[in-house]
Order: C-alpha cells, then sequence, then structure tokens
C-alpha cells in the first residue's frame, strides 16, 4: 500500500494561498482590475495612508531633532571649556579648498547677472530657470535692478574668499548665507512657491543640494579651528572694556542699520510698506521670479548683519561687508542720479550712496588700524602651507 500525497499548484510566492483562503477587502482577487488599483488592499485603507505617513514623518523628525539637539548641547558645552590642543596651520586646509570651491561656483551667475545687456549675458542665468514669459524686465527697470543687487551681494563674497580663504570671517559670513538662502530655493525648486520655474532638477542640484553640503562643510572646517569656542573667539577685547577698536564699532553699526530693513522685506506687508518710498509701483508680481530675487536680497543682507552684530570682533567679517558696500555703491549711484525707470524719493536713494561711501571709508580705516595685526603674515592667503601653529 501506498502513501500518496495530493499536492496543490499554488502561485509563486503566494505565501496567504498557501497558508489557506485569502479574503480581499475588496472581495476581489489581488491581480483582478490591475489596470484599477486603487492601493487600497492593504492592511491601512487609502484615506488613512496620509495620516500615517505623517504621523511617521513627525516621528523620524522628533527622533532626529532630538538627536541633534542633544548633538548641539555637547557642542555647546564643550565651547565653554578651553581647548586642550592647539590649531595647527594645517587644519585651515579645508576651509581654505571650501572657500575658493564655492567662490568659483556662483562667481560667474554673479557675473551674467551684473553683466550689460548689450553683451547677453545679463539674462543668461535668470532664463536658466525661470520662463522668460514671466520673467522679462527692461534693461533699467527696478527687476534688473535687484537682479543686479543679488549679483553684487554674491560676488562681494566671492571676491572675498577667494582674496582671504583662510579666514574664518569670510567663511562664517559665507556659511551664514548659505543658511540663509536655502529657504528661498527650496520654496522654489522643492514647494513650487513662485510661478515660471524650469529646470527645477538643475536648481534642485546646484542651489539646494550644494547649499546644504556647503552649510555642514563650513561648519566642521570653522569647528576644526575652534572658531566656535567662546574662549578663543571673543565678542568684543574684554580688556579693552567700551574702548573696543574702530572696526567693532563699525561693524555692529553695519549690521544694527541693515538687519531691520533687511527682516521687514522678509514679510509680504514689510516689504511692500518699505518699497513704497523707493518705487512709484511694486517692483515684483506675486510669486514671479523678481519676487525670488528681491528675497534672495533680503535674505543675503539678513546673513550679513547677523555676522556683523555676531561676530563684529573677526576682521574677516569686515573685509566681507568692505566688499559689498564698494559692490553696491555704483547700484545706489545709478538709483540716485534716475538711471533706473520707476524710481522715486531720490533724496533717500542719495541716503544709501552716502551711507555706503562712508561705511566704505569706516571700514578701510579700521582694517588699516589692525596693522600689522592685518597683514600677510598673519592672515596669509594659504594658512595651511605654513607648518607652525597659528597664533
Amino acid at each position: 500500500m501506498s502513501n500518496t500525497t495530493e499536492k496543490v499548484q499554488i502561485k509563486e510566492q503566494d505565501l496567504e494561498q498557501a497558508l489557506g483562503e485569502v479574503t480581499y477587502k475588496g472581495g476581489k482577487p489581488a491581480d483582478a482590475d490591475a489596470d484599477n488599483h486603487e492601493g487600497n488592499g492593504g492592511y491601512i485603507e487609502k484615506k488613512h495612508q496620509g495620516l500615517v505617513l505623517t504621523v511617521m514623518i513627525g516621528f523620524a523628525v522628533c527622533f532626529l531633532g532630538d538627536f541633534c539637539a542633544s548633538l548641539a548641547k555637547d557642542a555647546y558645552d564643550a565651547s565653554l571649556i578651553p581647548p586642550t590642543t592647539e590649531v595647527t596651520n594645517n587644519d585651515y586646509h579645508l576651509m581654505w579648498v571650501l572657500n575658493l570651491t564655492h567662490a568659483a561656483m556662483f562667481v560667474l551667475c554673479c557675473i551674467c547677472l551684473l553683466a550689460p545687456r548689450f553683451t547677453k549675458l545679463d539674462t543668461l542665468f535668470i532664463d536658466l530657470f525661470w520662463d522668460r514669459k514671466q520673467n522679462d524686465v527692461p534693461a533699467d527697470g527696478p527687476g534688473k535692478f535687484f537682479e543686479r543687487q543679488m549679483g553684487a551681494a554674491y560676488l562681494a563674497i566671492c571676491i572675498a574668499q577667494f582674496v582671504q580663504p583662510s579666514n574664518t570671517g569670510v567663511t562664517v559670513v559665507a556659511l551664514l548665507v548659505n543658511i540663509c538662502t536655502v529657504g528661498n530655493f527650496l520654496a522654489a525648486a522643492v514647494f513650487d512657491h513662485y510661478r515660471g520655474l524650469i529646470n527645477r532638477n538643475l536648481m534642485w542640484s546646484g542651489f539646494v543640494i550644494a547649499p546644504i553640503v556647503f552649510i555642514g562643510a563650513f561648519t566642521h572646517s570653522l569647528n576644526k579651528v575652534q572658531f566656535f569656542n567662546r574662549n578663543t573667539s571673543h565678542w568684543k577685547n574684554d580688556a579693552a572694556g567700551d574702548d573696543q577698536g574702530l572696526l567693532w564699532y563699525v561693524t555692529v553699526i553695519h549690521g544694527l542699520c541693515y538687519l531691520p530693513i533687511a527682516a521687514m522685506n522678509l514679510y509680504p506687508a514689510g516689504e511692500k510698506f518699505f518699497m513704497s518710498f523707493f518705487f512709484e509701483e511694486f517692483p515684483a508680481k506675486d510669486r514671479s521670479p523678481t519676487s525670488w530675487v528681491m528675497k534672495n536680497v533680503a535674505l543675503i543682507f539678513t546673513a550679513i548683519s547677523i555676522a556683523c552684530v555676531t561676530f563684529p570682533s573677526n576682521p574677516g567679517v569686515g573685509v566681507v561687508i568692505f566688499f559689498v558696500n564698494v559692490m553696491m555703491l555704483p547700484l545706489f549711484i545709478m538709483a540716485t542720479f534716475g538711471m533706473v525707470t520707476g524710481m522715486k524719493n531720490r533724496m533717500l536713494w542719495g541716503m544709501f550712496m552716502v551711507n555706503t561711501v562712508v561705511f566704505i571709508v569706516l571700514i578701510a580705516v579700521g582694517l588699516n588700524k589692525l596693522t600689522p595685526t592685518f597683514n600677510y603674515d598673519n592672515y596669509p592667503w594659504d594658512v595651511s602651507s605654513h607648518n607652525t601653529t597659528t597664533p
């Protein structure tokens, strides 16, 4: 007598059928109506999937937030303790590489934004990311004026990075600018806040991912040279008391002058209020490319002002604001003498022009007073080429 076992052929990888009868929520097999799949046959119904996904993302954010908060607390505690090791000049090498790389990446964009119309370069950068129908601005109009402001501010930072890539003050300004502006690029590339965006992937990779990488790398490079340690980096010279150097006062005043204006322009109501004193009509349509440029300008000046107020004792911050004022001066001259259409209250533009000239002179004098501290011997172009420790 032979024992026979009946074998049932089941569908490949169908474990539920192998275990027994399968009941589907919709009353149909899983492969039925495959072309009309509603995504409602899983353990969680479709109407609840969004809530579950939100809860999962919220948990991940809270977990990472707690983890990063713990790291931040440890870093803060470490900044209060005098460092046990000295900083070698080789520790500046990463900062040197990052500054030169950052400047090389953005300088061509700045040149395009500042180029005259006859070169046909002035629309190259904007047309790369925005539909021309949404950004057809005249060469002497307010929209082009703000494009030039954005190019001038970025170019000033790039020049400072080319001139002194080993300077911690220059580095911290670049770090803050990336932190402040990355949100505006996210709003355009990820959240579709602005109209007329094209080549979204190019903006995503070049102006969202790259700044995030630079933020982490700049922070690490500054931490390598103990920049965030309170025992090595001071807000002011405690020994001097109220008798601080000229550059310290000028840097603080510069930050306090421009920070309220920049912060006001970050909000629609404040932006319209401020612009009403300088333009006959508001320079940009709602969520237009010009609106994106204006927001970028406000964010750049916010970052620079924060650096001025937070790190006024660092000569590198003074170097950056010197170049920023030098690059902004021709634009304020154009506005004051009516070379830009749609302007009004030229006296106010003249005040900005005079203010810029005063800051250029005072910053130059303040930097010169730091001699022999502020010279090539203590601030060489490539600190990492020296084998001695930093002073």
